[in-house]
């Protein structure tokens, strides 16, 4: 009988310890809980009340909840935030989030938290994630070069004796880098020369006129931003010597057929060389001038089949002005 009352009170002590135990294992969980529940409230660093004021506001008079001097934003102004609409919210920031954010108000280019976003010529500054600037590096700057057209028009002469020296006009149309200093031009130009005596044939021939086309590349050595403007200039001239008879000539081709020439012309070709000088380059307009020479290759035969047996190839030496308006300069 006291053996079993003994065992009795054993297994009723027993009991109690593990429901003791078991008290104190929530008791414990329950401490754990509220202890995470108030350190989560606490990183968030913002008052219900800040955050329900913002949330009752419109969203364009809100502003972003940060920290307060004790290092928490306040309920109140979560509360006042809540009142606005959406559109007018500022964000409501945790303590870290508070220190690092940088809030860009697109329409007057500043920071909400006072900051201002420092502005470097027409560029932002960044900041990073802790609200410190960051480095930037400077764009490489593209070169998108620019182009001009003009009229263009000078003088030129032949070492041979065929042909005097004539006036040459014409439209000029080219491009420049804005770094490198090379460029290009395509010139159209007409000229009025005039066979001499020498040829042997200048009484029969009337109504002479010369048709060009140059191919021209240009280096210069000077900035395009500086007033003047010095350049190497190489190139091909393609051009065409045209003509028109006196009188009319008939011409037998041999097969029986006889025609009726009234004019005719000799293509040549001319590689040159020269130098230029821009005397004056401002934003649109562009004055300037080159001396050029070349050797003048002329063809053998002319249009109508007639071998070339009175213009030999010579050397030429022009000096033209042009004056330019420019684009994108």
């Amino acid at each position: 009988m006291q053996k079993a009352y003994c065992r009795q009170s054993v297994l009723t002590e027993r009991i109690f310890r593990i429901f003791l135990f078991n008290i104190i294992t929530v008791l414990v969980l329950i401490t754990c809980v509220c202890s995470c529940s108030t350190s989560r409230s606490k990183k968030r660093g913002a008052t219900m009340s800040t955050a329900g004021k913002e949330a009752a506001k419109k969203p364009k008079d809100q502003k972003v909840i940060g920290s307060n001097e004790q290092g928490r934003a306040k309920m109140s102004d979560a509360g006042e935030e809540a009142k606005k609409d959406p559109d007018d919210q500022r964000v409501v920031d945790s303590d870290e989030a508070a220190q690092r954010r940088v809030f860009e108000d697109e329409q007057e280019g500043i920071a909400t938290s006072g900051v201002a976003l420092g502005v470097t010529g027409n560029e932002y500054q960044e900041y990073d994630e802790y609200g410190q600037p960051m480095e930037t590096q400077p764009e490489e700057p593209t070169d998108d070069g620019f182009i001009y057209v003009g009229l263009i028009g000078g003088y030129g002469t032949l070492t041979g004796e065929e042909i005097n020296g004539y006036p040459t006009f014409g439209l000029v149309f080219g491009g420049t880098s804005k770094t490198d200093g090379f460029g290009g031009e395509i010139r159209a130009m007409v000229g009025f020369p005039r066979l001499t005596d020498a040829t042997g044939i200048a009484e029969g021939i009337k109504d002479e006129e010369e048709l060009a086309i140059d191919f021209v590349f240009k280096w210069y050595t000077t900035p395009v931003h500086t007033f003047v403007g010095f350049c190497f200039i190489g190139g091909l001239r393609w051009g065409m010597l045209n003509w028109q008879y006196e009188n009319p000539i008939e011409y037998d081709d041999g097969f029986g057929e006889i025609y009726e020439i009234s004019g005719d012309n000799l293509q040549y070709l001319t590689p040159f060389l020269g130098v230029g000088l821009n005397l004056v380059q401002t934003k649109h307009i562009i004055l300037g001038t080159d001396i050029t020479g070349g050797y003048k290759f002329y063809k053998w035969n002319t249009e109508e089949g007639f071998d070339n047996d009175v213009l030999d190839d010579e050397w030429m030496v022009q000096l033209l002005v042009n004056i330019s308006w420019a684009f994108g300069r």
